[in-house]
């Protein structure tokens, strides 16, 4: 026979609940909604980063299919985990990467204007979630 708790213990952990994800959602909610869009959109450019050789941009260039896996794992995981500002920030930085990746090697005209639009797009939003993550 299994006995039934208090009346007032139940109470308890419903507040200790409650006060859990008040706390949860002080300290991970305004990153769960301000940046979380950033990072969907930082992986999807790391999509495209990894199809641009692909398509017949310029160049089959094996950095920038490594980068582009690396932004991609890094904004999806960060999107769909809610992870920690060195995600952010490490986007931030490939962004630059990829605006110089045209300037390094010699690539198209097409390619280099895409690469530096992508670049600069990955590195907003890289700087933005990380300074969106710090307040």
């Amino acid at each position: 026979m299994a006995r039934e708790e208090p009346e007032h213990k139940k109470e308890e952990k419903e507040e200790g609940k409650e006060f859990r994800s008040h706390a949860y959602a002080e300290r991970y909610g305004s990153a769960a909604t301000s940046t979380g869009w950033q990072e969907w959109v930082n992986g999807v450019l790391g999509l495209w980063l990894i199809v641009v050789p692909l398509i017949g941009l310029g160049a089959s260039m094996t950095t920038l299919v490594i980068t582009g896996i690396v932004v991609a794992i890094v904004g999806f995981w960060g999107a769909a985990m809610r992870q920690s500002l060195w995600q952010q920030w490490l986007n931030a930085i490939l962004g630059l990467w990829v605006i110089a990746i045209p300037f390094l090697a010699i690539t198209g005209a097409a390619l280099t204007w895409t690469l530096v639009v992508t670049g600069i797009v990955i590195a907003v939003l890289g700087f933005w979630a990380a300074g969106q993550e710090r307040m």
